[in-house]
């Protein structure tokens, strides 16, 4: 065929002339074999009238409405809202433009409950979001392997992604709304923060990564500060944030200095504490698309705090545990650089964020015998060498992990690791001055800032715990083993050591530390530890000038503890002094026993909560020294603090210890040096929910 022909594609496939008539479409060989005829020049004329592409008057329009857009609505625009806007350019208007904006319309009006799956909420996750990107894929972001994201910083946020989404713009919305939907008047709320704002500061809430995004102009902000630009902003996460600080303070609203606040709210604290925790918690804590966020995380954190507050320190664990594995999905975890746009300072606020949330779930983890979920190791020690004292945070953080190591491998028996243990202990206090250890008198001297004191008596106060609860096990064997008396007395000098500093945080002028309630529970059991010295436990080595001392100090730590009983929501103080009197009663017993004069026998039976059962029966000096004819037919004390009591009702977390009759001990007791320790009985976590007993207490 000649070239420039207009043959049809069938006459140019048989090799004929290809005529067409006048005012006709088809060709007269197609027409008489009846086949379709197709002009080559008419499909390319057609193909040219289907194209697609944009013309550069629609992509100048489109460049407009997103300059416009941009300007309007503070730098964030949908991909709907800006095809919208440029098919509806004077220059160009199109009626598409009406059928783009129906279809906004419909999605708002039909939003995504915030915490409620749905396969509209998918399409608010970007792949590239923080929740979607393998954590294996980052370790090849460097020179040579480089994935095809422009910037890995600006993946950590899925707050972009988010704002281009409608779907995720509106139940960022929505969930907004559902945390301050019935929230207190704003003047109500203005006299709950000045009338309970002083444990702000010393409690220190919010975490670098928040802090970074408030910017350093409100570091030393208050918490009025605080809570206006947290309600001010438009992510969910850091309104949950404002709204766990509020149910803090109503938390600490007291009748006898508040009531004039408490009469104008709409229900009782404790209820408006509850309502708000919980929403924060469903909505916020239990939604992957929130906590999986730096701010969401910081929520995770802060709830943590306040369930350790409120002596639930398993659902604590749980929490710190949930933060760990959203952390490690962003790669907060890794000591280097995650991209080459993280500055130094960004790092080492990282790195310092992740060893705080490492330190709290191994101390959690210490304290309940439960696993850890990460202990900081990732971290170099040279990270903390210009500061002692975070140095020593550091190692009590690697040594707390290889105690529950221990006591998780079933070795807590074992001579060996408990040595090994003491010695790195040991190494680790070797650099520390004077200052440290006399932190008070430095503080007085000016030698020392508050903060830093606030910090060393913190370090002291876990150092110790360590001290206790390494040589506990083997203290409790010493009885039938006299090769682990240094142990005993290990773990009782580091009791001694341990209720100084409570009695020195609760001493604090400022009440620093009113609201850790978990160092009552820790002096309680240091308490009882050195009554059981005592009583006789561990031979009669227990000499007469320790136990006066501990005589002294165990009276002094059951008034501190009787003070704290008198302030807000702390059941666990006032369970504690009744315990500990209980178990001195017992000691008063034994000093008024004198031989050939009939006594009391000392019996008493003790749960510990997340420790064991404690059963006391008489010794062997006492049991000897009784005249035969005595029978152990007296009342046995009974003293019940387990973690069922702090979740339970306020009716069961006030009464007084229940008297039981010997009976209840085989007979057999009271013919020797009988203390039985169960450490099973209390270990089973509970998750129940019941909150009733804050809306009694102190209301």
């Amino acid at each position: 065929m000649r070239r420039g022909t207009h043959s049809c594609y069938e006459c140019r496939r048989r090799k004929v002339r290809c005529i067409f008539t006048k005012d006709s479409a088809i060709c007269e060989s197609c027409a008489a074999r009846g086949k379709r005829c197709t002009e080559q020049r008419r499909e390319l004329l057609q193909a040219a009238a289907i194209d697609t592409r944009e013309s550069l008057r629609e992509r100048v329009a489109r460049l407009e409405a997103i300059i416009q857009a941009s300007s309007s609505d503070g730098g964030s625009v949908a991909v709907d809202q800006i095809s919208g806007l440029s098919k509806t350019h004077p220059r160009d208007t199109q009626p598409d433009g009406l059928a783009t904006e129906s279809s906004s319309s419909s999605i708002a009006s039909n939003p995504t409950p915030a915490s409620i799956a749905s396969p509209n909420v998918s399409v608010s996750i970007d792949k590239d979001s923080p929740q979607n990107i393998d954590p294996l894929v980052t370790l090849f972001d460097n020179a040579i392997w480089r994935r095809h994201s422009s910037d890995f910083a600006q993946e950590r946020s899925s707050k972009g992604d988010e704002a281009r989404n409608p779907v995720a713009a509106t139940k960022r919305i929505r969930t907004r709304e559902s945390l301050l939907s019935g929230f207190i008047p704003p003047e109500l709320l203005g006299m709950i923060l000045n009338a309970t704002c002083s444990w702000w500061h010393t409690w220190r809430p919010l975490g670098p990564w928040l802090l970074a995004s408030i910017g350093d102009r409100e570091k030393n902000s208050t918490l009025q500060d605080f809570t206006l630009w947290a309600f001010n902003s438009s992510d969910p996460s850091i309104v949950g944030l404002a709204m766990l600080c509020v149910a803090v303070c109503l938390q600490q609203l007291d009748t006898r200095v508040h009531q004039y606040i408490i009469r104008q709210l709409p229900r009782l604290p404790g209820e408006l504490f509850q309502e708000y925790f919980e929403k924060v918690d469903r909505l916020i804590i239990n939604d992957s698309d929130y906590a999986s966020t730096e701010e969401g995380i910081e929520a995770t954190i802060l709830s943590a705090k306040i369930y350790m507050n409120l002596g639930l320190n398993r659902k604590c664990w749980v929490l710190f545990h949930r933060a760990i594995a959203y952390s490690q999905l962003l790669g907060f975890h890794r000591p280097e650089r995650i991209s080459a746009a993280e500055t130094e300072v960004e790092r080492y606020r990282r790195n310092q964020s992740w060893l705080s949330l490492c330190s709290g779930d191994v101390y959690t983890s210490l304290l309940l015998g439960l696993p850890y979920a990460a202990d900081g190791r990732t971290i170099p020690v040279m990270h903390n060498q210009h500061n002692a004292t975070s140095l020593l945070k550091h190692n009590l953080i690697l040594l707390s992990a290889k105690v529950i190591d221990r006591n998780q491998m079933g070795l807590s028996l074992s001579v060996s690791r408990t040595e090994e243990i003491q010695r790195e202990l040991e190494a680790a206090m070797k650099d520390l001055d004077e200052t440290f250890w006399n932190s008070p008198a430095a503080l007085a001297d000016g030698r020392i800032t508050r903060q830093e004191y606030l910090e060393r008596i913190a370090a002291q106060c876990w150092l110790y715990q360590i001290l206790v609860l390494l040589h506990m096990p083997l203290m409790i064997h010493s009885v039938e083993d006299a090769q682990l008396e240094k142990y005993r007395t290990a773990c009782l000098d580091a009791c001694r050591n341990l209720l100084k500093i409570y009695h020195i945080m609760r001493s604090d002028p400022y009440s620093a530390f009113d609201m850790v309630k978990l160092i009552d529970y820790q002096a309680f059991v240091c308490s009882a530890l050195l009554i059981l010295g005592l009583l006789g436990y561990g031979g009669s080595t227990y000499q007469a000038a320790n136990k006066d001392k501990d005589r002294d100090l165990i009276s002094l730590a059951i008034t501190t503890l009787r003070q704290a009983s008198g302030t807000v929501n702390n059941p666990i103080a006032s369970q504690a002094v009744q315990g500990l009197e209980t178990l001195m009663s017992l000691d008063r017993r034994e000093q008024e026993h004198k031989p050939g004069n009939a006594c009391v026998g000392v019996y008493a039976r003790i749960v510990v909560p997340h420790i064991g059962t404690i059963t006391i029966s008489p010794g062997e000096y006492i049991t000897n020294s009784r005249p035969e004819f005595s029978s152990p037919n007296y009342p046995l004390p009974v003293f019940a603090l387990s973690h069922d009591i702090v979740e339970g009702s306020s009716s069961l977390a006030n009464q007084p210890p229940t008297l039981a009759s010997s009976g209840d001990f085989d007979s057999g007791q009271a013919n020797g040096l009988e203390f039985d320790f169960d450490w099973t009985s209390t270990i089973t976590p509970n998750f129940e929910d019941d909150w009733a007993w804050l809306n009694d207490l102190n209301y």
